[in-house]
């Protein structure tokens, strides 16, 4: 008897620990299904633990502008426009935060050893606007504190359409250019 019993109450306490995991898990404010609430995000370290910025903003011919909907201490909501008549972008979800202090910028520190994101790929052709990005850096670098910021992002940028279009080698795709843009920001 005390041997069927046994596998009944861990096969129980398993299905209750996992019922648990997916009933009580907190949501994010902008959308992450297991991120931490705001009120348990760590803060950022101090600027003496920050590691200066080599990241170079390079959409030098202002093709690419963009626009913040919403913003917290623990993410935002943005737009990209391409106002370019022939390049076409592409871009994925992947960002960095930096920091301003004193004049030069700063990368914000992760929190976590490792990050797990959702590879998808965007397009931006001519003349369009991209919105509804989200980028939730809560679980990546905590809570931000007050100060000015930086979401800074890479994207591949093709010429025109029949260069997008076009066979391509492998593994990757072969861009024309590569920029690095940055949305300045401030936490109050």
């Amino acid at each position: 008897m005390m041997r069927k019993v046994v596998p009944i109450l861990c096969l129980l306490a398993v299905t209750a620990a996992l019922v648990a995991a997916l009933v009580l898990r907190p949501e994010d404010e902008i959308g992450i299904s297991d991120a931490p609430e705001v009120s348990d995000t760590p803060e950022v370290p101090d600027a003496p633990r920050l590691v200066e910025s080599d990241t170079v903003i390079s959409d030098t011919k202002g093709n690419v502008q963009t626009g913040i909907f919403e913003l917290s201490a623990t993410g935002m909501e943005y737009e990209i426009y391409n106002t370019s008549e022939t390049y076409v972008y592409l871009f994925g979800n992947g960002f960095g935060v930096e920091q301003l202090i004193d004049g030069r910028w700063y990368k914000v520190p992760i929190l976590v050893n490792s990050i797990a994101g959702t590879a998808i790929g965007y397009e931006l052709s001519p003349i369009a606007r991209g919105g509804g990005f989200t980028a939730n850096w809560g679980r990546i670098y905590g809570r931000l504190p007050a100060g000015q910021y930086r979401l800074v992002k890479s994207m591949d940028v093709f010429w025109s359409r029949e260069k997008l279009e076009a066979p391509q080698t492998v593994p990757y795709r072969d861009y024309d250019e590569r920029y690095t843009i940055a949305i300045e920001f401030e936490i109050k």
